[in-house]
């Protein structure tokens, strides 16, 4: 005998609801072949993002703006149809999270203009500066966590890791200075 479902039976309807709409978003973001197939797309977008010193809100936009670029490439370039936003709603997402993206640009070089005590295009950053040194990922240039078993095997970062097709079997973890 099953037990019964406890708590508020709403969340059931919702749950209900929303499987729905999930296996709706599936057919347009991703494949049957890979149904996480969105995210790693998205991430393929933004991993340079995920460097020390730059700008989390200025990255959660461009993540979610890859989101619709993604949505784009896969009715374009993919085909697919009758997806639950069209082309022109992802195009027109496109365009708000661009304008968004401009905003949090501007204020953030205007923080950097009042840290400095200068004026507008006055501050130019002489380098970008590392806060972690390497070794480098072979393939991408992140800080890396991996490194091929084999004696002088290539350095890698998790997610080149993965996409590179290296099991665990086949890399040691590092250890960080």
């Amino acid at each position: 005998m099953d037990k019964p479902l406890g708590g508020h039976p709403r969340f059931y309807a919702l749950r209900a609801k929303n499987e729905e709409l999930y296996s709706a978003k599936h057919y347009q973001y991703a494949t049957d072949a890979d149904p996480m197939s969105n995210f790693r797309l998205c991430g393929n977008l933004i991993h340079k993002l995920l460097k020390p010193g730059v700008n989390p809100t200025i990255a959660a936009a461009l993540t979610l703006m890859s989101k619709q670029i993604v949505g784009v490439y896969e009715i374009v370039g993919e085909g697919k149809e009758n997806t639950i936003e069209s082309l022109e709603d992802k195009l027109r997402d496109i365009e708000i999270y661009a304008s968004i993206l401009q905003v949090l640009v501007e204020e953030s070089e205007n923080q950097l203009d009042q840290a400095f005590g200068v004026d507008g295009d006055d501050y130019k950053p002489v380098a970008e500066p590392k806060v972690q040194l390497g070794p480098y990922c072979h393939f991408c240039e992140q800080l890396a966590e991996f490194r091929h078993v084999e004696e002088g095997g290539p350095y890698m970062c998790s997610n080149c890791r993965v996409e590179q097709g290296f099991g665990l079997a086949y890399v040691t973890l590092m250890e960080k200075a």
